[in-house]
């Protein structure tokens, strides 16, 4: 059920990325700048997105945050939706099961796998973190280099 649930809860904004794709590209080649996103860096993503969407996608099941919003860029980058589904499928069935299975085999002590899942997604946040202020502070240098 949880994975039938993670793969329905993603299809919405699988459609919404779709569906706003242009003006998300034209938002992004308009305003990028002030975010430090320059325009080849969205051609790079769609690139990415074509090239290894598949593990993108299935590896970001695993993520937290990543397993909240992996959906709406697949969207974006128009990936084949029949393939989207099912790499969403595969990772949301990988990370269900890791959870069920650890709360099965835990029994009465299931707190300890929540335990374990709140610390991983303390270190999931800490990095994305991480790398947004080093994506701020690269975007900040080369203006000053530029000047």
């Amino acid at each position: 059920m949880a994975t039938l649930a993670a793969c329905l809860g993603s299809f919405p904004f699988y459609f919404i990325g779709q569906w706003g794709k242009e003006g998300v590209d034209k938002f992004i080649r308009q305003f990028g700048k002030y975010m430090f996103i320059p325009s080849s860096d969205l051609d790079k993503g769609y690139r990415a997105f074509d090239k290894y969407g598949n593990g993108i996608v299935f590896f970001g099941r695993l993520i937290p945050i990543v397993r909240t919003v992996i959906s709406f860029p697949a969207g974006v980058a128009k990936m084949n939706f029949g393939i989207f589904s099912l790499y969403t499928l595969l990772g949301s069935l990988l990370w269900s099961s890791i959870l069920a299975f650890a709360g099965y085999f835990l029994g009465e002590n299931w707190e300890i796998v929540e335990g374990y899942v709140s610390e991983y997604e303390k270190v999931v946040y800490v990095i994305l973190v991480t790398l947004v202020v080093v994506y701020v502070i690269r975007g900040i240098y080369k203006i000053i280099k530029k000047h």
